[in-house]
């Protein structure tokens, strides 16, 4: 008894051009899964071998970048940690550096952040270069950017098996329920990251009840941010408006740049500067405070049709699954495209 490959439609003469498209498309599934771990881990390779240590944090503020047209701010973490080695007695340095590189903010929340558990007196880990013990950092640079990266690398690794099944691999009912789920798992993914990615900013304010509190705030600088870019040979502007108040809440001060929820900004100057209009320099205003998170407040307190956007990436999510089943327990109905078909060799039967 023996196997024999019914080809069908499936012509061996085929064989070296789907040879020659897998390989290259393997090649390129290969480069931009490369490209991309490489990205995602280029920015830790100076500092990912540094000797770690404790440190004591001496001071923490927010820094707002002098001399800039736009507002900008930087954490600053000042620490002292020992350093000893085999040929030199054992001293105290000072740095003040968190990451490299350095770590740059516009929404002045973000930069609180960094500094928020880092208080005077704290212990942290520090981590040291060897080659200059003077040079050390607090932290790795941010796993935001890799993990994006990672996920993008996973999210194309995943099309380029789904190719490889429906380009090389013969058309039976598995590699057929093989590639609309993978193709599906695809759409889950991206979908999944792009509604994550939409729906962060508004987790805190939910998590909260939506009972953000009013309170008083005092307006410490205004302008509007300018960002031009081009599409399809046709400039396209946005005017941001930017507003830097301070408050108190609990007996703390706390001071923030965010004025909604979600990203506000208009393709003409004078959208942005009616909002400046009601905020300028010294003006007492009123902002809304989560109680539950001080450090978080804006002035405009609604989300209005902005809330939508998380609805987009929904069908993606939804289809995916709904198709991700049924490519797997639905009865198939496609054409098969070369089979396995058993044999009886009758030729020694004499």
């Amino acid at each position: 008894m023996r196997y024999k490959f019914d080809s069908g439609s499936f012509r061996l003469r085929d064989v070296f051009g789907q040879l020659i498209s897998s390989v290259f498309l393997v090649a390129i599934i290969g480069f931009f899964v490369a490209l991309m771990l490489h990205l995602s881990e280029a920015p830790e390779t100076d500092t990912a071998l540094w000797t770690a240590t404790e440190a004591r944090i001496e001071a923490s503020a927010v820094e707002r970048l002098p001399g800039q047209d736009q507002l900008q701010f930087r954490p600053v973490v000042r620490y002292s940690y020992p350093w000893t080695t085999a040929d030199q007695p054992a001293k105290v340095l000072h740095s003040d550096q968190i990451q490299i590189p350095g770590l740059v903010f516009e929404d002045y929340t973000a930069a609180f952040l960094v500094i928020k558990d880092r208080l005077p007196g704290t212990a942290v880990r520090a981590y040291v270069n060897p080659a200059n013990p003077a040079e050390a950092v607090l932290q790795h640079p941010l796993t935001s950017k890799r993990s994006q990266f990672r996920t993008l690398a996973t999210l194309i690794a995943l099309a380029g098996i789904a190719l490889f099944v429906k380009i090389w691999l013969p058309e039976t009912p598995l590699t057929a329920r093989m590639w609309g789920a993978l193709i599906c798992l695809i759409l889950i993914g991206v979908g999944t990251w792009c509604t994550w990615v939409m729906a962060s900013p508004f987790f805190s304010y939910f998590k909260s009840g939506l009972r953000w509190k009013e309170t008083p705030c005092t307006v410490l600088e205004s302008q509007v941010h300018h960002q031009s870019r081009i599409e399809k040979n046709e400039v396209w502007h946005e005017y941001r408006p930017r507003i830097f108040y301070e408050y108190q809440f609990g007996g703390t001060l706390y001071r923030s740049t965010r004025y909604s929820l979600a990203d506000t900004y208009s393709r003409q100057q004078s959208g942005a500067d009616s909002i400046l209009a009601r905020y300028p320099p010294g003006k007492t205003a009123v902002c809304f405070v989560n109680p539950q998170q001080p450090w978080e407040s804006m002035l405009r307190h609604e989300i209005g049709w902005s809330l939508l956007q998380i609805l987009f990436p929904v069908p993606l999510v939804v289809g995916g699954v709904f198709f991700f089943f049924r490519s797997l327990f639905s009865p198939f109905s496609g054409s098969v495209r070369g089979t396995w078909t058993r044999s009886v060799d009758n030729s020694n039967l004499d």
